[in-house]
């Protein structure tokens, strides 16, 4: 089952470029119900080398950067993950 999830996934990323939908995606690492932080990490996934750890974001804090990215240009047509502050290299 989970294999079948993962490859809808992959297909429909690969669909996103050629739809003509301004779109930009947001990949949290570990979530929680926990207050917003003072700080989260946010890059694209071009620039991300290695997250270290099992590092956990709030929920409050993944809406805040979705919030933020829908009012962006420049984060259209990206895939950002959003971390803890300091856990994204």
């Amino acid at each position: 089952m989970v294999r079948s999830i993962y490859h809808d996934k992959e297909r429909s990323e690969a669909l996103l470029p050629a739809s003509g939908l301004k779109w930009t995606l947001v990949y949290p690492v570990i979530l929680t119900y926990g207050p917003p932080a003072e700080a989260v990490e946010v890059r694209s996934m071009a620039q991300v080398h290695k997250v270290a750890g099992l590092p956990k974001v709030s929920r409050a804090d993944v809406a805040s950067v979705m919030l933020n990215a829908a009012k962006d240009d420049r984060t259209i047509g990206q895939t950002l993950i959003v971390s803890s502050n300091g856990s994204v290299r």
